[in-house]
């Protein structure tokens, strides 16, 4: 219940986008305890801060990478939100991107090799790609929503990200090996089921991906509504309300055999 929470950083500052080290040695974050946002370093028990930026910017969303020796970071000291690396001391800055907009929340691919991040240098947030060396940088989503938040997974074939593509913020995941853009890989978590839906490449209408998903369970069930609701984790009384008026809400309840 949180109720044996420890506060570490304790003062009357905005602390905020805690980052572990691989190694568990360290914590970074960003606080604005001496004026302006800074990205500072302590140890897990709280003692030990170090400011790692000095700057009258703003310096936020910090990241370690996969090794512990770099971390990855937004400011705006250039003027726009851009991302910077710098050492896991605080020498060592490097810029990283430099376009109008704001490019946020950077993250490592295990290798180290890559860093993803949020950016609205075209007008909305989508996710982008960019050696962490610099460099090109790659397009990953593109939709008329907002995508943020990525994360990649342990073994760094896919993205995890947030996105309000269906109303409100829910999980999505882009496949790297394929860059199919979401609507192709991506999940999503209607209100009325627990169950996530894998949505079509037409499109992001839920009713549509549901009528899809019933054919296909139908079929590879020889029609067998129990077996078809099993596969799709719903319920008979669901399944049968959906042939019979293939739009609407769905009834509540429980998937069978959940």
């Amino acid at each position: 219940n949180g109720s044996n929470a420890v506060n570490l950083t304790r003062n009357d500052s905005l602390d905020d986008s805690p980052a572990w080290s691989p190694d568990g040695e360290f914590l970074v974050f960003s606080s604005d305890r001496d004026g302006n946002r800074e990205i500072y370093r302590f140890r897990p028990d709280g003692s030990g801060v170090l400011r790692l930026t000095v700057n009258l910017a703003f310096d936020i969303t910090p990241a370690y990478s996969p090794d512990g020796q770099e971390i990855a970071f937004s400011s705006n000291r250039d003027g726009d939100m851009d991302l910077y690396v710098m050492d896991s001391d605080g020498s060592g800055l490097r810029p990283l991107t430099d376009v109008e907009g704001r490019d946020e929340y950077p993250a490592w691919s295990p290798d180290a090799e890559q860093i993803v991040f949020a950016s609205d240098r075209t007008g909305n947030f989508e996710l982008y790609r960019i050696s962490a060396g610099g460099g090109t940088v790659e397009n990953l989503t593109n939709s008329s929503a907002q995508d943020g938040s990525p994360a990649y997974s342990p073994d760094g074939t896919l993205i995890a990200f947030a996105s309000n593509r269906l109303g409100n913020y829910e999980i999505y995941t882009l496949d790297l090996a394929t860059l199919r853009p979401p609507g192709g890989e991506t999940v999503a978590n209607p209100a009325w089921r627990n169950a996530a839906w894998r949505l079509p490449e037409s499109g992001f209408s839920i009713d549509q991906v549901i009528d899809t998903l019933v054919a296909e369970a139908l079929r590879e069930t020889g029609q067998n509504v129990s077996a078809a609701a099993r596969q799709l984790g719903v319920t008979r009384e669901f399944l049968r309300y959906r042939l019979a008026t293939a739009r609407g809400p769905a009834p509540a309840g429980p998937a069978e055999g959940k």
